[in-house]
């Protein structure tokens, strides 16, 4: 458990999120998570590429109750921070002049989908109609 209390409302445990009002309950959420990190080719040498990649598996290991990688670039994890919360940890991760970072949350509340950084394909805009481009700052 990260940063809560956990108390048993009916009949599922609840986490108590550190940062909401009023001490009320907030029940743990499920998001998937799709990266692609990428330095231009007229690089040869890519330092940042392992950095950038390494601090987008920190952020998930340490706001994660449990976490799903069988993919490099593809985690499924459960929290009990919101959407608002926890999508903006993962911009500060990459480069958006070369990667993209793609998030939803899965069940109650699927319509949280966010992309960010460098993507050509705009038909993700109609395979996900609601996805939202998080804003750069």
């Amino acid at each position: 458990m990260i940063g809560g209390s956990e108390r048993t409302l009916g009949l599922a445990p609840l986490l108590i999120c550190p940062y909401s009002k009023r001490d009320r309950a907030v029940a743990n959420r499920i998001y998937w998570l799709n990266f692609r990190i990428e330095d231009p080719e007229e690089i040869v040498v890519k330092p940042n590429h392992k950095k950038r990649y390494e601090a987008l598996v920190e952020v998930v290991e340490e706001y994660a109750l449990t976490w799903w990688r069988q993919s490099p670039s593809l985690y499924i994890f459960e929290t009990n921070i919101d959407f608002e919360h926890v999508a903006p940890l993962f911009k500060k991760c990459i480069n958006p002049a070369h990667d993209y970072v793609l998030i939803g949350q899965l069940g109650v509340g699927a319509e949280n989908t966010a992309i960010f950084g460098r993507y050509n394909d705009k038909d993700i805009f109609q395979i996900i109609p609601f996805l939202k481009e998080m804003p750069a700052s």
